[in-house]
C-alpha cells in the first residue's frame, strides 16, 4: 500500500484523535470532522486527495477515515464531495453505503445516489461474492427505493445468508406482486423455517396463488416442521378465500 499523501500533516494529526477500536476514548466522529473543517481553506484540497487515497485504498485502511473527511468536505461546502461520496458508494470495500448515501442528498443528489447503489447490485449479479452486497441492498431499503426493488431478485438465491435477508426484507416492503415467482422459487430450496415463514408470508401479501400447490406439498410432507405445515395450511385458505 503506498504512503498516505500529507501524511504527517495536521489532518492526520486530528484522524488520530477520533474514537474508535483502538482509541475508545477518543473524539466523535462528527467532532473531528468538524475540527478539520476548520482548517485552513488551502488544506481542502488535501483533504479530498486524502479522502480520494482511502477509499482507493479499503479494506486496509480504517473505512472511518473516509468517512470523516467527506463529513468535513460536506461542512466546508467542497465541489469534491459528489465525486467522491459516488466512489465509495460505489467501492467494493466501503460499508458505511447509508452514510455516504445521506452526503449526496445534502448535495441534492438523492437520485444519484440511489441509481449508484442500484447500479452496484446490476453489476454484481455474476459476482455473489462482492464483500458490500447487504450493505448496499439494506441501504436501499432503508431510503425506500421502490423503484429499484426488483434489482434485489437475484439476491434471493445468494448462499450469504445476511445478503439473502437483505434482499427479502427489501422486496417484501417494496417490490410488486411479480416477485412473488421469485419467493416461490426459494421456498422449494430453504431449509430455514424461519425464511420460509417470511417467503410464505409475501406470498400470501402477494396473493400468489401459483403456490398453493407446493404449500399443499409442504403440507403433507411429515419432513416438514409442524409450525411451518400449519403456516402452509393456513397460507393455503388464505390464498383460496381470495380465490372466491
Amino acid at each position: 500500500m503506498m504512503r498516505a499523501p500529507d501524511e504527517d500533516d495536521a489532518i492526520t494529526r486530528m484522524l488520530k484523535i477520533r474514537k474508535s477500536k483502538n482509541n475508545p476514548g477518543g473524539i466523535p466522529w462528527e467532532d473531528v470532522a468538524s475540527k478539520l473543517a476548520s482548517l485552513p481553506p488551502d488544506k481542502r484540497f488535501r483533504m479530498a486527495a486524502r479522502a480520494e487515497w482511502t477509499i482507493k485504498n479499503l479494506p486496509a485502511v480504517d473505512e472511518s477515515e473516509a468517512l470523516i473527511l467527506l463529513l468535513a468536505l460536506a461542512i466546508t461546502e467542497s465541489k469534491s464531495l459528489t465525486r467522491l461520496a459516488l466512489m465509495a458508494l460505489e467501492s467494493p470495500n466501503a460499508y458505511f453505503k447509508e452514510d455516504y448515501a445521506v452526503l449526496l442528498d445534502f448535495m441534492g443528489e438523492n437520485e444519484l445516489a440511489d441509481r449508484a447503489l442500484a447500479s452496484v447490485l446490476n453489476n454484481s449479479i455474476s459476482n455473489f461474492d462482492r464483500p458490500d452486497l447487504s450493505a448496499t441492498l439494506r441501504t436501499l431499503h432503508a431510503r425506500g427505493a421502490r423503484e429499484y426493488a426488483a434489482t434485489a431478485r437475484p439476491f434471493v438465491n445468494n448462499q450469504d445468508p445476511e445478503v439473502r435477508g437483505a434482499a427479502m426484507n427489501y422486496i417484501y416492503d417494496y417490490d410488486t406482486g411479480e416477485a412473488g415467482v421469485v419467493f416461490l422459487a426459494r421456498l422449494q430450496n430453504e431449509s430455514d423455517p424461519e425464511i420460509a415463514q417470511f417467503l410464505i408470508d409475501g406470498l400470501v401479501m402477494w396473493h400468489h396463488v401459483d403456490a398453493i400447490p407446493q404449500l399443499s406439498s409442504m403440507q403433507r410432507n411429515k419432513a416438514v416442521p409442524s409450525e411451518l405445515r400449519a403456516a402452509a395450511l393456513a397460507a393455503i385458505a388464505d390464498l383460496q378465500s381470495g380465490e372466491l
